[in-house]
């Protein structure tokens, strides 16, 4: 499918570049999913577990949280481009551009964290110091 490497890291700069521009445009829906709220409630399910099967080894439990969060949310994306890259008929570029594209607007978030910060910025600025942590918290 790749001609050469200039190819390939223009595709993927292509996908980048247009990651931005979705994020720009649409920021995050606080109506849809984002990957970092199924990332914090996997790690939560998986140290629960893991602390009750390896009580007394929180060294290794830990060890083992951070390899399995790594390699599952490295490879997911991953598995999904080449799988989708290899079942796409040459012809049709756009699909694997397409879900690269949305893998690099999902990690952004730019727009989004801009907002949320925000709101905590005006309100301590309005004088509510206890106001802003809770802010956060949101």
């Amino acid at each position: 499918m790749w001609t050469g490497w200039l190819e390939l890291w223009k595709f993927h700069w292509a996908a980048l570049l247009f990651g931005c521009v979705l994020d720009w445009i649409l920021g995050d829906p606080y109506s849809f999913p984002h990957p970092v709220r199924l990332m914090g409630s996997m790690i939560a399910g998986l140290e629960r577990g893991l602390r009750g099967r390896l009580k007394g080894r929180e060294r290794l439990a830990g060890f083992l949280l951070v390899l399995v969060m790594c390699l599952s949310w490295g490879l997911l994306p991953w598995l999904a481009l080449e799988g989708v890259r290899y079942f796409t008929m040459p012809g049709l570029w756009f699909i694997p551009l397409a879900l690269e594209t949305v893998i690099c607007y999902e990690m952004l978030a730019a727009k989004s964290l801009q907002r949320e910060s925000m709101k905590v910025c005006r309100s301590l600025g309005a004088g509510g110091q206890g106001r802003g942590p809770g802010r956060m918290c949101l």
